[in-house]
């Protein structure tokens, strides 16, 4: 999770990059529905800032380049890439809204998103498109959500959680209240460091020094990291989980446990360090390493120590690094991890 941050940054950009497109006048809404009081704004969609003026709601348009970026009772535009709203990725054409689970966007390179369709009433907008509301966690609008309520300890606080364990979308909190959902398309997860949709597989050496790490999506387990790359993956012994701080395993009840942020997401496999990824463990002859399967391992027939991952090299070509498993550990096939040799058919000692 994270604090949606920051006051100074506010008070050192907005003379500079508040500039609206247009302004208008909302007969039909008033403070009160917003929950606004007198002089505070806030973010109605990405591509709007509603402020409360002598009692009425004044909406303001974002420029073509710029977004709304929501800080406590504080809105204005800024650069899309400075907000939550940078939400479009390479190839993707239309994005639901950060602030309006009701609206889609679509992408345009380059661009902040613009206004596409509003939903129906009973629908919500997910994968970039109006779908039947019947899966909206807690709901929207000042509704009270258990995951909100756990992250900031009831306390008037705005943050962006990820909603676990499917992780796929992440809850725009205040207090116990769930202000809006953001929901990311097939593939993706919500990841609370970055606070925007990143696609899956998840890396879990991103940004970590040489040595161990934890693996996001599951405490009871560790990777190994050199330069950046994912060497390999342990699990840690039973009823004992990774600790970051420490940087290894502890007793599960530990009381300076501290476990990764995105620990308990359920992603379809979470081989490959969570990677929400499959490898088809019937084969001992990987497929030709490319961008479709790269930092999946594969086995070495006849070894069992031994296994193939693929990898990105720096003149952006692909090819197979082969690895070992440490000590006494095997490669498991199944799992795409080191493991006892007991629990790997064929490599019992």
């Amino acid at each position: 999770m994270a604090l949606l941050c920051c006051s100074s940054a506010f008070a050192q950009t907005s003379a500079a990059t508040s500039t609206t497109a247009s302004t208008t006048i909302e007969p039909t809404k008033t403070c009160e529905d917003l929950n606004l009081a007198e002089g505070e704004s806030k973010c109605t969609s990405c591509s709007e800032v509603s402020t409360c003026s002598s009692g009425s709601v004044v909406t303001d348009k974002c420029d073509v380049e710029k977004a709304c970026l929501q800080d406590g009772s504080t809105s204005l535009c800024l650069s899309v890439a400075k907000t939550e709203c940078d939400i479009c990725t390479a190839g993707q054409f239309t994005a639901c809204d950060v602030f309006d689970p009701q609206v889609v966007n679509v992408c345009i390179p380059d661009k902040a998103p613009m206004f596409y369709e509003n939903c129906e009433s009973n629908e919500i907008c997910q994968n970039g498109a109006c779908v039947e509301d019947t899966t909206t966690p807690g709901g929207t609008d000042g509704t009270t959500n258990e995951a909100c309520e756990a992250a900031t300890g009831g306390e008037n606080t705005i943050m962006i959680i990820t909603y676990k364990p499917q992780c796929t979308s992440g809850l725009l909190c205040s207090g116990n209240e769930v202000l809006n959902i953001i929901n990311c398309t097939e593939g993706y997860y919500y990841d609370p460091k970055e606070l925007a949709c990143k696609s899956l597989p998840i890396d879990n050496c991103k940004g970590l020094e040489d040595g161990l790490g934890p693996v996001r999506s599951d405490c009871t387990k560790f990777v190994v990291c050199q330069g950046g790359t994912q060497i390999t993956e342990l699990a840690c012994g039973e009823e004992e989980k990774y600790d970051e701080q420490s940087k290894s395993c502890v007793s599960s009840t530990a009381e300076s446990l501290t476990c990764p942020d995105l620990d308990g997401c359920l992603f379809e496999s979470n081989s490959s360090g969570g990677s929400g990824t499959t490898t088809d463990s019937s084969t001992t002859e990987p497929q030709e390493c490319t961008a479709d399967n790269v930092n999946q391992r594969y086995p070495v027939e006849g070894d069992c120590k031994s296994y193939l991952t693929c990898r990105k090299t720096s003149g952006n070509s692909y090819l197979y690094v082969k690895g070992e498993c440490p000590g006494t550990l095997v490669f498991n096939p199944e799992t795409t991890y080191c493991d006892r040799p007991e629990v790997v058919t064929g490599c019992e000692k």
